[in-house]
């Protein structure tokens, strides 16, 4: 859980349940470099004992619990052009080794920064590295990836695009993007446009 502070700086509470089912505090969670309106905390995603935690636009966070402590295992740092989206609620995920996080990114010639997903995986050593970024070459693009899920095997990964299509003036028509690893590559699977079109529903199992 994401808390305030009165600096913004930020922090995330852990919360364990226990044998007849009531939740208590275990943890907090801040970074190591943390400073006043770092806004750490304002994404959030935990599989099992491995926790991402997003910091303002610019920063992702992983934390490791190794014999009942959280520890801070890496700092993932972004490109000048690139930034997270703050809004946190669904535009980050992991699951079984892979994450995904939304993003968005300044390109010369755009008059819009574009929206992207960007996908990391796990190495043995517990870091995570970027092996993908999805982007589609819809018109709509700037609204792609406004909320991301991956199934339990981390090998699907579902991208929200609430503005699609655009049928009249200020209504749209959302679309569900859904990209399948194969041989270490992130295809969109075939056939969305013939597919029902959703509106960002989270989670996916």
């Amino acid at each position: 859980v994401g808390l305030g502070s009165a600096s913004g700086a930020g922090a995330v509470a852990l919360y364990r349940r226990n044998a007849v089912g009531l939740w208590s505090r275990s943890a907090t969670l801040s970074p190591a470099d943390s400073m006043p309106e770092d806004h750490f905390g304002i994404g959030v995603a935990i599989d099992g004992r491995v926790a991402l935690v997003q910091k303002e636009q610019h920063a992702l966070y992983v934390f490791e619990r190794r014999q009942g402590t959280w520890i801070e295992r890496q700092r993932i740092t972004f490109a000048d052009k690139e930034l997270l989206d703050m809004l946190g609620n669904h535009r980050l995920d992991q699951a079984n080794g892979t994450a995904a996080v939304a993003s968005f990114v300044f390109i010369p010639g755009e008059e819009e920064p574009v929206n992207q997903t960007i996908v990391f995986e796990r190495r043995k050593n517990g870091t995570f590295r970027r092996v993908a970024t999805l982007r589609t070459s819809t018109e709509s693009r700037l609204a792609l990836g406004h909320s991301v899920a991956l199934d339990s095997s981390g090998k699907r990964l579902l991208i929200g695009n609430p503005e699609e299509q655009n049928v009249q003036p200020f209504q749209s028509v959302g679309a569900a993007y859904i990209f399948e690893r194969h041989g270490g590559q992130w295809p969109v699977k075939p056939g969305r446009d013939a597919g029902t079109r959703w509106r960002a529903c989270l989670p996916y199992p």
